[in-house]
């Protein structure tokens, strides 16, 4: 059980319930609707975050008074304390949500720093949230009183070089993430600064489970047909580590010179087992992939398209996608997905080591919805046919099993051998996700106006929101 003390005065925005107090049932409404939020809207990845506090699995919330909360959990997680700052958790009006039903089309039911001020196609813009608390005193990034910046505008360009030159010209303080060759051209610029400092990404290679589940010696003989070290050398400009199911800045992933040895690049053995798996037959069509064409930079996907066609004799059909194409060509149900293996990324959570890389791994995160690695007991299985999940139903449920069993391991000894025993698991059994080597460093072009900019990692836009909850982040005149 899990006890929490709301500090005093907090207050919903002007537009929730006209800004009423926040009491600790808030929080419990807000919680208890995450099982829905699966359901009704797929986001799965977030069960990892709250499925501890699930009431559909025997969590529940205690509310004594209007600001002390008791959550009592469903089973144990390591990680529940840190999750509670993701972006996800926001806490809403329950007079908003049950008047609307949904909050698809409220924008402003929160009590944060920040609140909608337009929204359009061009667009969005928000302004201080006048109600907001703040905090008891300041920590950090967070501040004692109101955040120091006024208000934000987030312009849609879609053009990278109109982009480039609002910040060049001072006339936008943020670019985003840049490769070493970009961050150089932006040497000596006065309206720019460049923060830079270790990476904590992944990178993946997902293999459709549906297709290659049954098939572990072509999987094998496909990470064996891939030059690791060439995408560190090519691809990341030597800039680069091993990959691995946990983010290289956490403590449990697996020391360096073992993932060598784990994951190698042998191109003899490849093709023997390609041919003794009866590749040319299972896939005699070859591989279809999806390149998004909103990406700046595709060279990771070619360089595996080549590995695979030099080293195994397989071609590849590179499907051009936008970005809404993309996402429905990723999450298309089991059986209908056109892809055999599919490339992606992401920014880890630098205080949770199971979140953001490992939860790709897993049914019961992207596994399922993205890489087709259901099982019988997952939530959404009832939607397929059993001879579907049957297939991945015991990889699936093992691999479960592993994540759960980290996420139940308190002793931080005892939980970094737990994910390391993971890791290498993963590793050895070669599904349905292949690791694929990160950037050691990353750098982001910022306005140079900013002042108390995030450190790399943390400065990432993702699910702990980097940059914008930098409340004490402020623009030099």
């Amino acid at each position: 059980t899990l006890v929490f003390s709301l500090e005093e005065g907090l207050k919903f925005n002007p537009e929730a319930a006209d800004g009423r107090d926040m009491t600790s049932e808030d929080v419990a409404f807000s919680y208890s609707r995450f099982p829905t939020s699966l359901s009704e809207l797929g986001s799965e990845v977030n069960q990892l975050q709250w499925g501890w506090m699930g009431v559909d699995r025997g969590a529940s919330f205690e509310t004594p008074d209007a600001t002390t909360l008791s959550i009592n959990l469903a089973f144990p997680w390591a990680s529940a304390v840190p999750s509670l700052g993701s972006s996800a958790m926001a806490i809403v009006n329950r007079e908003l949500v049950e008047a609307n039903g949904s909050l698809v089309d409220v924008p402003n039911a929160g009590s944060g720093a920040y609140m909608f001020d337009t929204i359009d196609e061009t667009g969005n813009t928000y302004k201080r949230n006048p109600n907001y608390r703040g905090h008891s005193s300041a920590r950090g990034r967070f501040t004692a009183d109101m955040p120091y910046i006024d208000r934000w505008e987030d312009s849609i360009i879609v053009d990278q070089a109109a982009r480039e030159a609002r910040v060049l010209a001072g006339d936008s303080h943020v670019l985003g993430a840049v490769d070493s060759i970009q961050a150089q051209l932006f040497e000596g610029e006065e309206n720019v600064q460049i923060i830079e400092g270790p990476a904590n990404d992944h990178s993946i290679m997902e293999l459709d489970a549906y297709k290659w589940a049954p098939h572990p010696l072509l999987r094998e003989a496909v990470s064996l047909a891939i030059d690791w070290e060439g995408i560190i050398d090519v691809v990341l400009d030597g800039e680069g580590v091993r990959g691995a199911p946990v983010g290289p800045a956490f403590s449990q992933v697996l020391p360096q010179d073992e993932i060598r040895e784990l994951q190698q690049f042998d191109p003899a053995r490849a093709r023997a087992l390609w041919e003794q798996g009866g590749g040319d037959d299972v896939f005699p069509d070859g591989f279809v992939t999806v390149i998004p064409t909103f990406a700046s930079n595709t060279r990771l996907i070619e360089f595996i398209v080549q590995s695979l066609e030099e080293n195994l004799g397989v071609s590849t059909t590179q499907e051009p996608a936008d970005l809404a194409t993309y996402v429905a060509m990723a999450t298309a149900p089991p059986s209908e997905k056109i892809w055999h293996y599919f490339i992606a990324g992401e920014n880890s959570l630098s205080t949770i080591p199971d979140y953001n890389a490992l939860t790709h791994y897993v049914p019961n995160g992207y596994g399922a919805i993205f890489g087709g690695l259901y099982t019988f007991d997952h939530v959404l299985s009832a939607y397929y046919p059993d001879e579907i999940i049957e297939v991945t139903n015991e990889i699936g449920t093992e691999l479960q099993g592993r994540y759960d069993k980290q996420g139940a391991t308190v002793d931080p000894e005892e939980r970094k051998q737990v994910l390391q025993d993971m890791q290498r698991y993963i590793f050895t059994n070669f599904c349905c996700v292949l690791p694929l080597p990160v950037a050691s460093v990353q750098r982001y072009a910022m306005g140079a106006a900013l002042r108390n900019v995030p450190p790399v990692p943390d400065i990432a836009n993702n699910a702990s929101m980097g940059y914008r909850r930098a409340q004490n982040m402020w623009i030099s005149s």
